[in-house]
């Protein structure tokens, strides 16, 4: 058992470039009454091995590795500059550890377990996809086609009316907090160090990251945005907040839209290409539009919701 565990230490240690004491659950607590990680969430060191690394940040070290031989993605929190992780830093790791193995749904990213010693870790499903931004990144100048952008917003709403539903806020959804498949596909929501129950009370300032944050603190414009999307985008960014709809409308939205675009794609190709939206077939298009119109009439909401996708569509 000693031997494994220095295998593990010396995997974290060459993965770092430094000492593992560093990370040690002794040096870097002081108490284990620090983090409350229930024993059925952490994995068994011994079947754990770390790879290359996939992403940095000021928070965390992403890498790939093996859980009994399933391909997962091992976050592990970093100390800050007092080579000791804070205990805001703490926090956020149990929230993350806790938040995560209570959510089951097909567009959050699925969590695998977590580990205290030798260094603080999650575990998930590594998503060979990469981020959303990377790969809106990598397309410039150019942007998904259409129906691909609509089915992954389809599946970011999807995720977060789920979590809504479940009186979890997520606090900071932003393309690199998205996950994508090997293909593309589909998308997965990560990274839920800053969520809260409702129940909790008030939200704090740490919240979000700036670009993406509620629409009254910012609001792109809608320029080169396709026409049949903008009464959608302009909903969700509308600047009372009561007359943004739910995650939930948005899903009927999308999903309606996006079934009457096939249907009608059947015997118009070009329906969604924005030079012909002066046809009459263009105006089929706006069914699914002319609904949440309807129903927003009736229903005064407070969420906002794609804010991170405005630019992508």
């Amino acid at each position: 058992m000693a031997d494994q565990e220095n295998l593990v230490e010396d995997s974290l240690s060459a993965a770092f470039g430094k000492d593992v004491e560093g990370f040690r659950r002794n040096d870097v607590f002081g108490s284990k009454r620090l983090v409350k990680i229930g024993k059925e969430l952490l994995i068994d060191l011994k079947h754990l091995t770390i790879g290359s690394m996939i992403s940095e940040g000021p928070y965390s070290i992403v890498y790939e590795g093996l859980y009994n031989s399933v391909p997962v993605a091992v976050k592990v929190i970093q100390p800050d500059i007092s080579s000791n992780v804070s205990p805001e830093r703490m926090e956020k790791f149990e929230r993350e550890a806790v938040m995560l193995s209570r959510v089951k749904h097909d567009n959050i990213v699925k969590f695998i377990g977590a580990a205290m010693e030798p260094a603080l870790i999650v575990l998930t499903e590594l998503m060979k996809g990469g981020t959303l931004q990377k790969y809106l990144w990598s397309l410039r100048p150019n942007c998904p086609d259409m129906k691909l952008s609509l089915n992954l917003a389809l599946g970011i709403s999807r995720a977060m009316q789920y979590l809504h539903a479940n009186g979890i806020i997520h606090r900071d959804l932003k393309p690199s907090n998205l996950l994508l498949t090997e293909d593309k596909n589909k998308i997965k929501l990560a990274d839920f160090g800053l969520a809260r129950e409702e129940a909790a009370g008030e939200m704090t300032a740490e919240a979000g990251t700036y670009r993406w944050m509620a629409p009254e603190n910012l609001r792109p414009n809608m320029d080169n945005i396709p026409t049949e999307i903008v009464p959608l985008l302009k909903s969700c960014w509308a600047a009372d907040p009561a007359d943004r709809p739910e995650f939930a409308q948005i899903t009927d939205f999308l999903s309606k839209f996006i079934a009457n675009m096939c249907s009608v794609q059947k015997t118009l190709p070009n329906l969604f290409d924005t030079e012909h939206s002066k046809t009459t077939g263009a105006e089929d298009s706006l069914v699914a539009v002319e609904c949440l119109r309807k129903r927003r009439g009736n229903n005064k909401k407070k969420r906002s919701l794609l804010t991170c996708f405005s630019k992508c569509v």
